[in-house]
């Protein structure tokens, strides 16, 4: 079911392994799922971020509430082709499973600045409309 889910979503264990994963977030880090189902979630972080990630997790697998990772802050995570990005992860834990969503930082703040333009705009039209209609009452 939430392999359809439009955010990217990753499932797991108690070893760190991915277990499952929808589309979304296999191909936000250039893989396809079944590339990443078995594989050790490392493979996605940064080698300087290695140690103090594995502790983190460990952190966030004993705890049995959604809990943001890093807030205040983003998480690197590392793309096949070698490019760091910057992540917001939120962790639902469950008994021996993790489930991560997962957001792209970039493109959050890329959509935001998009929508901001866009109300701009509107807002500019808007503003056009009501001189246009001032100025018409003042000659009336």
């Amino acid at each position: 079911m939430w392999h359809d889910f439009p955010v990217p979503i990753m499932l797991v264990n108690k070893s760190f392994c991915i277990v499952d994963t929808n589309g979304q977030a296999a191909m936000m880090f250039g893989y396809s799922p079944a590339e990443l189902i078995g594989k050790p979630v490392d493979i996605l972080v940064p080698k300087d971020n290695k140690r103090n990630h594995r502790i983190m997790s460990q952190f966030y697998l004993e705890n049995v509430f959604p809990y943001p990772m890093a807030v205040g802050h983003d998480i690197p995570g590392l793309c096949k082709n070698g490019q760091q990005i910057p992540l917001r992860i939120v962790i639902y834990s469950y008994k021996e499973l993790m489930l991560l969503t997962i957001i792209d930082v970039e493109t959050t703040k890329m959509d935001m600045v998009n929508t901001v333009k866009v109300l701009n705009r509107k807002i500019e039209l808007l503003n056009d409309k009501t001189e246009m209609l001032l100025e018409q009452a003042a000659k009336n």
